[in-house]
Parts: structure tokens; sequence; C-alpha cells
């Protein structure tokens, strides 16, 4: 067999996909329950920021300022994207470093979904705030996703029908490797 045969037949193996393996065709799996039909982005820093600058023209009017760095791994396998801050104590200026993970196989949309998630944090600047004294004692007492959060994902799902999430469960399924 072909290499890339064998690997998609072997994924269908994994992820236990319910059509028998004869069936399958050789460049996409039929099952729902896996990505094999969708077609996958390399994630390279310049094609989130360049994801990042189309996502800002189009659903923020160029109001956000862009992140001073992108990178891409994530402190957990479970994180998606994530957004912190930076701060130059000579200067003064301040701005943010975007984190995408690499531990997953991108859609360009599920990658603009998650772009969109971190730009609101972004927008409504809450990786700014100073945690609380009983936030930085207590850290599962931080709230990530707050009312206003909430708020402006309606706001942007509903003019232009993103589909974003606080969480999003449905990456599981990319994960590369064995953790699922």
């Amino acid at each position: 067999l072909h290499p890339r045969v064998r690997r998609q037949r072997q994924m269908c193996i994994r992820d236990r996909c319910l059509w028998p393996l004869w069936l399958l065709p050789t460049s996409l799996c039929l099952s729902k329950s896996h990505p094999m039909g969708e077609r996958f982005v390399k994630l390279t820093r310049q094609r989130v920021s360049e994801m990042f600058d189309d996502c800002n023209r189009a659903y923020f009017n160029n109001e956000i300022p862009p992140p001073k760095r992108v990178f891409l791994w994530t402190p957990h396998w479970k994180t998606l994207g994530m957004v912190r801050p930076w701060y130059n104590r000579r200067t003064g200026a301040y701005g943010s470093f975007l984190h995408i993970s690499r531990l997953y196989d991108w859609t360009a949309e599920n990658l603009r979904k998650v772009i969109v998630h971190e730009m609101i944090h972004l927008y409504i600047g809450d990786y700014l705030r100073p945690l609380r004294w009983w936030e930085r004692v207590l850290p599962f007492l931080v709230r990530e996703h707050d009312r206003e959060f909430i708020e402006v994902m309606n706001n942007v799902n509903e003019l232009y029908g993103l589909g974003i999430q606080v969480r999003f469960k449905e990456m599981r399924h990319y994960l590369k490797g064995k953790r699922k």
C-alpha cells in the first residue's frame, strides 16, 4: 500500500471509523467522527499573522493592534490559543503575544475561529486587567470569559455567522498523537 493510504486507514482504525476499510476512498474518509475529509493548512507564524490581519480588517475595523509576536505553542495540550500581555518597563509600552497550539491539525475555518476568539480578548483588553488578591491565591476563581466577552462574542457571531464558542470541544478530533 501507498504510505498515504496506509496512514489514512490507520487513522480510521484509531478514530473508530464506522466505514469498512475497503469502502474508504483514498482521498477522504466519509465518517463524521474525524476530519479526514477536510483540508488542513500548515500552521506558520506568517499564516497566523496574515489571518489575524484579515480578521482584524473584516470583523474589527482594524481597531486591534497586532500582537508583538506569534508563538506556535501553548502551555497545556488542551489549550488551543492564548493571549498574554507584554510590557516594556523601560519605555512603558505594552502589547500582547498570541499563542496558537501546533499540537492540532488546523483547517482554515477552525484557525479563523480560534484567532477571532483570541482577538475578542484583545478587543476587550481583559488580558491586561490585574488580578485581585483572591485570584492570585486561588487561581481557579479567575474567569477568562466573563459577561463582556460573551456579549462581544455573540455580537460577532450574529453579524458574521462565525460560530465562535467559549470552549471548542470539536477540536479534540483534530489533536495529533494519542491524547484523545
